[in-house]
Parts: structure tokens; C-alpha cells; sequence
């Protein structure tokens, strides 16, 4: 009976290694991950993935043998971490146990550092969650800890990485380029940029090493308080999937950064034609603005990239914002509603602002991937003056942005000197005579069911011209509380 009960605690143990306090090492030698190999317990994620030294993902088979034993199979690149909101991280990571493979670790850092490591700017992650899944076996890792597999965190024992980037500049063959600069972002990124130079694939490791710099501060073996969860979707694609385009998520801030669209040019300066960055007029009904056309931004990581025809901006991060000017010519002010065009693999969010009014904001979950664009509509509708206006977006999470628009407006009415008896619209040689007791709403519409302009309206007589409209048929629809009138008119 004492030999059972021994069993079942030493089971227990091992099952659980990485709950409670712990601390956070790092590394990435390029080998072929443990859990990629045939034989283990997954619980219930399959074998990870891995990639040929080009960083093409292979088909899992056992006959791949591993780059640290000569062979051919390596760490996927896209297995950097990312930041999904100033709080929350993502990425993998290694275990002590064979067991763990495939299970996830959600680990609140403390603000302060473990094995002896010094203190420096760890308190600048405390109350920050990563959320790890375990990709590899480490022999050499302690019960109480996690090694996180991330660009730059040193080669360890085992290393194929150099080989396969073509540079042994990699800092200390345990710790990596963070030794050189325990707590100091900049100095971190600085590193990441002289090792991880390039386009392409190989964005995925820089934007992994920026993640360090900036959303983990750079810390040294930081400490953490760890819980089992159940592992995040991104997480599981992550490992089952190669992603496309560029890096996807944060390369930091203590914030989010989005992925550029992958695969192409990218810029960090507005792009997209030769009066991008200019104030925009608004067209009578839509008006496109492409993301990249903003005249100002906040956020120094903010790229434009052009892929599979789209340009776009992306690297955004938390806290970072574009600002966008639109003239709305005269007789065209009114309620205007917006539409953007975005993709994004994580959930994101960002508000929106015109004239310093804050219009409302989107939340938007991941639409398959960061090359998937998609559209997602302002529920409230934006008010838009004559002139010049501006347009903010606050970005709250990562996401990448092709474009907007601005659809709406209208004629500014003219309010007679008379007294409404009661509720009529009608047609007048220049536009619409429209009588109000109480209050109304008019919508005016294309014959395809598009809004070109909407209004309020309270008591009284309104002349409203139409002559700034382009030629043609309109509806106009205009509610009187529970009543509702109709009327067709030409605009010729």
C-alpha cells in the first residue's frame, strides 16, 4: 500500500511539473522539436510541426532526422512568440518531461527574476501573461522551470540554428543575446537586428527577438506563478500549421504588433501613390482612404507591405494609432458610415475617433489568417462637417489594415420660417420639400440599396438640395416615429 500511494504522488508530480512558481530560461538551437518525433503523449494535439533548413514546412514523419544530429529538420521560424494585447503573449516552449508535450502553461510573471538572475526592468512585466505550449524535451530543464523558445535566447548545447542562418553572431551559447543586455530593450534590439538582417521567412525571427526586447523588457530568467489551461487556438495552428506572409502578432512595445501582409516590399513611411498622406476629398457617396494614406502616426514599428496585390500597414502594436484627413466639400456634411478592410489572427480591436469624437470601436476575431481580408462595419455612424476633418484610429491589439471608407453625407437643409402642421415630403425642382411636426429620419439611397445620405431631423419646414448628387434615381425614405414615407426622385 506505502509503494501505491508513493506511485500515485510521483505520478502526480510529473504530470503537473510546471504549475505553481517557477522561472523562465530561453534558447533556440534549430533542432527538430521532441514533440515533433513519433511515440509521445500529445495530449491531444498531434505531433508538432518542422521545417527543412529553408523553413519550408515538412510533412511529420520520424524518417526527418534532426539538423543537431546532421539531418535535415529544424525549429519552423514561426514558432517565435507574439503579443496578442499588452498583457497577453504567446509561444512555446520546453519541458522536463516527455508528458508535456502539447499542453499549455498560462505563466503571470511577477516582476521579479529566478536563478540568481539580476532584478533589472523585471518589474515591468508583472500581472503580463504567456501563455506557452510545450514544443520540446530539455534534459538539462529543472522541474521549476520553462525554457522559452524565442530567436536569439542562445543556442544551448545543441546547434544547428547557426548553421542554418549562416551566423555564429549569436550572443552566449546559454542566454544568448539578452546576456549582453539584461533589462535593456535597446540594446536588445539592436542585437536582433544586426543577427537577424533579411526579408522574407526570416522576418519571423527578428519580429521573435524584438518580441523580447520589447514586451518581455529584456528581462533576465524572469519568475512567473504557472497554471494549466486549455491551449488557445492560434496556439494550436501555430503548431499544427505553417503561417503565411510575414510575422503575425507583436514583435513587442508591451503591446501588439500586427503582421505585415507578408511577402513583399514594406516601408515604414506612408506609401501607396503620390498623394498618399494628403488630405483626401470625399467623393458624393463612398470615399476609399487606403490604411497607408494616413498623414501622422504614433508607433515606430508601423509598416506598409505589398503582397498578393494588397498593400497594407501592419506591425501594429497597442497604443499605436494613424490619423487621416478627409474634406468633405460643402453641402456634403452629415452622418457618414464607416467600413475597413481587415485580417488579423488574433482578436482585435481598435476605436475610432473623428474630430476628437469617439465614434465606436471594433472587435474583430481571427479571419483565418493575416493575408484574409475581411469586412468589418462601425456600428454607430460618424459625423462628418464641412472642411477639413480628422480621423484617428486607436489600435488596441494586432491587426492588419488594407483600407476604409466613408459612406453618407448629404446636402445641408435649409430651414424655412414656417410652422410644420404636420409630416410630408415631396419633390421640388432642386430637391426635396420635407415637412416635420415632431422629428424624422431621412435616408437617401441608390437604386442598389446604398446609403448616400442620412439625417435628423426635429420640427419644422426644411428645403434640401439635391444638385450635388451625381445623376440619377434615388429613394428616399424618411420616418416620422412609427411612420414611414417614400419617395423616388430624379436627379437630373
Amino acid at each position: 500500500m506505502k509503494n501505491f500511494v508513493l506511485l500515485v504522488v510521483f505520478l502526480a508530480a510529473g504530470a503537473y511539473a510546471q504549475a505553481g512558481n517557477g522561472w523562465l530560461s530561453r534558447y533556440w538551437d534549430g533542432c527538430k522539436p521532441s514533440c515533433s518525433w513519433s511515440g509521445k503523449q500529445y495530449n491531444g494535439q498531434g505531433q508538432c510541426k518542422e521545417c527543412d533548413k529553408s523553413d519550408n514546412k515538412m510533412t511529420t514523419n520520424d524518417m526527418n532526422s534532426s539538423s543537431c544530429d546532421g539531418g535535415t529538420s529544424y525549429t519552423c521560424w514561426d514558432m517565435a512568440p507574439w503579443a496578442v494585447d499588452n498583457n497577453t503573449a504567446y509561444g512555446f516552449a520546453a519541458a522536463h518531461r516527455d508528458n508535456q508535450c502539447g499542453t499549455c502553461w498560462e505563466l503571470t510573471f511577477d516582476g521579479n527574476t529566478g536563478n540568481n538572475s539580476p532584478n533589472t526592468n523585471a518589474s515591468s512585466l508583472r500581472g503580463k501573461k504567456l501563455i506557452v505550449m510545450i514544443s520540446n524535451i530539455g534534459g538539462d530543464v529543472q522541474g521549476n522551470q520553462l525554457d522559452f523558445l524565442v530567436p536569439g535566447g542562445g543556442v544551448g548545447k545543441f546547434d544547428s540554428f547557426s548553421g542554418q542562418i549562416g551566423n555564429t553572431n549569436l550572443g552566449d551559447r546559454y542566454g544568448g543575446l539578452v546576456n549582453a543586455c539584461k533589462g535593456n530593450p535597446s540594446c536588445l534590439k539592436q542585437k536582433c537586428d544586426a543577427a537577424f538582417g533579411g526579408t522574407g521567412r526570416k522576418e519571423w525571427l527578428k519580429a521573435g527577438c524584438y518580441f523580447y526586447a520589447d514586451w518581455m523588457g529584456a528581462v533576465d530568467n524572469p519568475s512567473y506563478n504557472a497554471a494549466s489551461v486549455t491551449c488557445p487556438q492560434a496556439l494550436v495552428d501555430r503548431w499544427k500549421n505553417a503561417a503565411t506572409g510575414s510575422p503575425g502578432g507583436n514583435t513587442g512595445g508591451g503591446t501588439t504588433s500586427s503582421n505585415s501582409s507578408g511577402g513583399g516590399t514594406s516601408s515604414n513611411s506612408s506609401g501607396g501613390g503620390s498623394n498618399c498622406g494628403s488630405t483626401v476629398t470625399a467623393s458624393t457617396e463612398t470615399t476609399k482612404i487606403e490604411a497607408e494614406c494616413y498623414t501622422s502616426k504614433n508607433g515606430a514599428n508601423i509598416q506598409t507591405s505589398t503582397a498578393n496585390g494588397i498593400t497594407s500597414i501592419g506591425y501594429i502594436e497597442s497604443g499605436y494609432s494613424t490619423t487621416y484627413k478627409v474634406n468633405i466639400p460643402s453641402g456634403r456634411a452629415g452622418q457618414y458610415a464607416m467600413r475597413f478592410r481587415i485580417a488579423t489572427e488574433v482578436q482585435s480591436n481598435f476605436t475610432v475617433k473623428v474630430n476628437n469624437n469617439n465614434v465606436g470601436n471594433i472587435s474583430r476575431g481571427s479571419t483565418g489568417n493575416w493575408n484574409t481580408y475581411v469586412d468589418a462595419d462601425l456600428s454607430n455612424k460618424a459625423q462628418f462637417n464641412n472642411g477639413e476633418n480628422t480621423i484617428v484610429i486607436e489600435f488596441g491589439s494586432a491587426v492588419n489594415m488594407d483600407y476604409f471608407t466613408i459612406t453618407g453625407g448629404g446636402s445641408t437643409p435649409i430651414r424655412l420660417p414656417q410652422i410644420a402642421s404636420g409630416n410630408s415630403v415631396a419633390q421640388t425642382a432642386g430637391g426635396i420639400s420635407l415637412a416635420v411636426k415632431n422629428s424624422a429620419v431621412m435616408g437617401i439611397y441608390g437604386l442598389k440599396g446604398n446609403l448616400v445620405q442620412n439625417q435628423n431631423f426635429e420640427s419644422g419646414v426644411y428645403s434640401i438640395p439635391l444638385n450635388n448628387l451625381p445623376k440619377g434615381m434615388y429613394i428616399v425614405k424618411v420616418k416620422f416615429g412609427s411612420e414611414t414615407k417614400l419617395l423616388h426622385v430624379p436627379v437630373m
